[in-house]
């Protein structure tokens, strides 16, 4: 858990400033490669995205 916890803080600070290529590369990794994720570094990670981009990633239009 601590792993899954660091890597959506490390996501969550880039999405600050590059909010743009996270939620493209979170996008690419959860839906398309179909890659399992855990929730906690999802919401860690979309802390700074607009909830268009939170829309995106879960699959739903905003």
């Amino acid at each position: 858990m601590d792993a899954a916890k660091g890597v959506g803080w490390g996501l969550k600070t880039l999405g600050k400033h590059y909010p743009d290529l996270v939620t493209d590369w979170l996008e690419q990794q959860i839906l398309h490669r179909r890659r399992r994720h855990r929730v906690l570094m999802l919401r860690k990670a979309a802390i700074y995205l607009s909830d268009e981009q939170r829309a995106r990633l879960v699959g739903r239009s905003p």
